[in-house]
């Protein structure tokens, strides 16, 4: 997060959304394969960079394109809809665990990734900004 708050990109909010979501599908495909509690988590740690470049490109490219008056409300729709996603997943995970082992419930991520990697692609193109003062 410090890292990607630092730069000065050179691609919009838009793409790199859509690259993170690309990115963070394509890092949970090898934890559907690995086994050992111990390179799970070295595997998870390394995943983990994908994860704040994405959400810093979301919610930079909320407050880029949510009128000023209504980027609260933006924001809160956001972090709502990471939560609507997160609740039914770990459920939808916990019964791939009970029935198939930890490693196959990884498959309820990529499934995830690939659904908000598809949605990102409609994400309207760089030149739809608008002034978060509009």
């Amino acid at each position: 997060g410090l890292v990607t708050g630092a730069l000065a990109w050179r691609i919009g909010a838009d793409e790199r959304v859509r690259r993170g979501t690309i990115a963070l599908t394509l890092v949970m495909v090898p934890m559907t394969l690995i086994g050992s509690a111990v390179l799970m988590g070295a595997a998870l740690f390394l995943a983990g960079f994908a994860i704040a470049p994405t959400l810093i490109a979301t919610l930079t490219l909320t407050e880029q394109t949510v009128p000023g008056p209504r980027l609260t409300e933006g924001i809160a729709v956001i972090h709502t809809g990471i939560v609507a996603g997160v609740a039914p997943g770990a459920t939808l995970a916990g019964i791939v665990i009970d029935t198939q082992g930890a490693s196959p419930a990884y498959l309820v991520a990529v499934g995830a990734g690939l659904l908000g990697a598809v949605a990102a692609q409609a994400l309207p193109r760089g030149g739809a900004r608008r002034s978060r003062y509009a």
